[in-house]
């Protein structure tokens, strides 16, 4: 038998012997959870006896919403919920049921629907005997006739009758009793007398759907509500009579236009005496609003919306006949949740539109705006500049993109608008004309780590102001020791002696005569020639470069000092040409 068969027995048996220990832990680990198991059973028995077994089941919530809308229709739809609406004049009903005006028989869903009466009443309705409202009617009739004092004339004898006397008797002490019960309703209560008929509750408000749905209507008002979808939610409110419908299928819709149902004792709003005290009022609402995959709202007396997939929008402002025309970013809940949630908050107290999306463009038509007012037609967004531009030039002002009120924004560029001149007192210092821009917001800029530009104010640079500088005459030279020595001037063809090369040809001692010293301590080569007149100083030849071309020391050895075009002991340099490359007749 070779060695490789050998081995291959040996692992074969090695695997055998890993796989029996395998199998033999698991039978010890079952028949251990078995006896636990066993025990567990016996014990329980022990303590809870006999009892019948039942299979567990676990709910299966398929819709929320219908979840919900069954739990709120248990609540809602039961004798004593309906008994405490019916006490308030409410009819109210959620899913499935009805209840006078309101109807919830096609919700599936989440769904209330709510006709409140005409006004809020705090007396309760009371019904006795067939007759409804029979407590408030009661005491409105009382206090609304008072007691009518006994006619003596339709009695025989008059006043000398014993019946007219009678009545006369019930008469006064109805009258005691009725100027104590309006004094305490009107002087002290501060409420009105004659006290008005009880509230009525007309309207109709229905529901529709398995999202959810809430609809609210009084005074005659058609409200419907419908929304498909678990994660549909539609409102509508209707009253004096006005229609509202809103439709959601994957989003949210609103529509409103209700008047005010104030809050009364036997009609009146105030209780106290003197201006007495304001029992308030649930307010009215007056808005349209749409968002998501397909919605639509329309509120007679109000408007119209619709909106597609979170980004095309339509808006119809029935009050000054605007029409809009919006492109939304449906990520914009994403790029700034903060700023879009707080958006929500105030046009929800404004009455404005809601919207999850901010816009990248809108078109507005009409509105407040005539034809030739330069904003009939509206261009704006929530991006781009937050504010308009503006450019000044001799005091005038010229503004690019006025702004114009969109959706309760004053502030919104219009980009559409036409430029408005603004004339100002003439300003001559003002030559350059300043550019104020303002800050340009950019779509999906917090998504994409771009921030937005800044506001800057851009102007033209001012002329620098420029000194002619004139040619370094002999009286210069003659200045006093004591000025203070200025940079060295570098040529256009000369490099700085920090980069001349340190030869022994090229270097040359620094003269120590105090009158051979100019200004600017420039130790040009050829200075002005007194005699012959030629100029070395206009040579574009460094120093180095002249010692090289002429191959000999330019140093003079009179007292040590320079023969670069200096003076030596009388201040000039009789020939100071440098032609040769040599001082040829430099004398002291």
């Amino acid at each position: 038998m070779t060695q490789l068969s050998r081995n291959a027995i040996r692992r074969s048996e090695k695997e055998a012997r890993r796989k029996n220990r395998k199998d033999k832990r698991g039978h010890r680990v079952a028949a251990a959870a078995v006896a636990v198991a066993g025990v567990a059973t016996l014990g329980a028995g022990q303590v809870m006896g006999p009892a019948p077994a039942y299979a567990l089941e676990i709910p299966e919530i398929d819709n929320p919403a219908g979840q919900l809308g069954s739990i709120i229709g248990q609540l809602a739809n039961n004798s004593l919920a309906q008994g405490l609406a019916q006490s308030m004049r409410i009819q109210l009903c959620a899913t499935g049921a009805t209840s006078g005006g309101a109807d919830c028989s096609m919700s599936t869903g989440t769904g209330i629907a709510l006709v409140m009466p005409d006004r809020l009443e705090l007396i309760p309705r009371v019904d006795a005997d067939g007759e409804q409202d029979a407590l408030y009617k009661e005491i409105a009739g009382y206090l609304n006739n008072p007691p009518v004092a006994p006619n003596p004339a339709d009695y025989q004898g008059g006043i000398l009758n014993p019946k007219y006397n009678l009545a006369n008797t019930q008469y006064l002490l109805a009258k005691a009793a009725y100027d104590v019960a309006a004094a305490l309703v009107d002087d002290l209560g501060g409420i009105s007398i004659p006290i008005p008929g009880p509230p009525g509750t007309t309207g109709t408000a229905r529901v529709i759907g398995d999202g959810f749905q809430f609809a609210l209507a009084h005074k005659g008002g058609q409200a419907t509500a419908i929304a498909y979808l678990p994660v549909s939610v539609a409102t509508a409110g209707a009253s004096d009579g006005r229609t509202a419908v809103s439709f959601a299928l994957v989003g949210m819709a609103n529509a409103w236009t209700t008047d005010e149902i104030p809050v009364t004792i036997l009609g009146d709003n105030t209780i106290g005496p003197g201006a007495g005290l304001s029992l308030g009022s649930i307010p009215a609402v007056r808005s349209v609003g749409c968002y998501g995959g397909l919605t639509g709202a329309y509120a007679e007396g109000v408007g119209a919306c619709g909106n597609v997939l979170g980004t095309f929008d339509f808006r119809w402002n029935a009050v000054n006949n605007e029409v809009q025309f919006g492109l939304t970013n449906p990520l914009g809940l994403l790029d700034d949740p903060t700023g879009v949630f707080g958006e929500i908050i105030s046009d929800l107290l404004s009455g404005q539109p809601l919207s999850l999306s901010p816009d990248l463009a809108r078109l507005s038509i009409g509105g407040d705006y005539s034809l030739i007012s330069g904003n009939f037609l509206r261009l704006t967004s929530d991006y781009g500049f937050t504010r308009e531009v503006t450019i000044g030039w001799l005091g005038q002002e010229l503004v690019l993109f006025p702004t114009v009120d969109i959706n309760g924004d004053p502030d919104r560029p219009n980009y559409m608008g036409f430029p408005v001149f603004k004339a100002g007192e003439l300003d001559t210092s003002q030559i350059v004309p300043v550019f104020d821009i303002p800050d340009f917001d950019i779509p999906f800029g917090d998504l994409l780590g771009v921030t937005s530009n800044p506001a800057s104010t851009l102007s033209a640079p001012a002329p620098e102001a420029r000194t002619l500088a004139t040619p370094v005459e002999d009286s210069v030279a003659e200045q006093s020791d004591d000025a203070a020595p200025t940079e060295e001037y570098v040529g256009r063809h000369r490099a700085p002696e920090s980069a001349v090369a340190e030869t022994p040809e090229a270097e040359t001692p620094e003269a120590e005569t105090p009158d051979a010293e100019t200004p600017d301590g420039s130790t040009e080569t050829g200075g002005e020639s007194d005699d012959s007149g030629s100029e070395s100083g206009g040579s574009t030849e460094s120093a180095d470069e002249s010692s090289d071309d002429a191959g000999s020391d330019n140093s003079s050895d009179h007292d040590g000092s320079s023969n670069d075009g200096g003076s030596n002991d009388g201040g000039s340099n009789d020939g100071g040409s440098n032609d040769g490359g040599s001082s040829d007749g430099g004398t002291d």
